[in-house]
């Protein structure tokens, strides 16, 4: 498969594809958690009661998945493919096509709910790329350079 150059990865990754489907899968789960606890933190520093921040917290629960697993299933399959096609190795690299590829994400946004842009919902669209596309990089087992 042209796809999968076996000069990306050291020479103890035996089957490569079944690592990069294992890290396309399991990096939006693992920030898909770290988003809601981060709900359910902000959550219970905001509402009154527990039954309020449980509420809050199974909302965005739904939303932070959906989110993650919709970047990464999109948008984050074709970067990673645009990045093993040009067998880029250099995490820098990773980090900026994350980076850029939450931003694309951040601009649909805009795009499909005028008016509800902000410098917050940027920054955290771009963190969100960032983080996914280092986090595949990392759990695929790419070779540095």
């Amino acid at each position: 498969m042209v796809l999968i150059d076996r000069s990306l990865w050291p020479d103890t990754v035996r089957n490569p594809l079944k690592q990069l489907v294992f890290a396309i899968f399991a990096a939006p789960f693992i920030w898909g958690v770290v988003c809601t606890v981060l709900a359910f933190i902000i959550a219970g520093l905001t509402e009154p009661d527990l039954d309020g921040t449980l509420v809050l917290t199974q909302r965005f629960l739904v939303i932070s998945f959906g989110a993650c697993y919709a970047f990464t299933l999109t948008l984050g399959v074709l970067g990673v493919i645009i990045l093993l096609l040009a067998k880029v190795r250099n995490i820098v690299v990773w980090a900026f096509t994350g980076g850029m590829m939450g931003g694309l994400v951040a601009v649909a946004h805009m795009l499909m709910l005028p008016g509800q842009m902000t410098r917050a919902i940027l920054i955290a669209f771009v963190i969100l790329g960032w983080s996914i596309f280092l986090t595949i990089r990392s759990f695929a087992k790419i070779r540095g350079d």
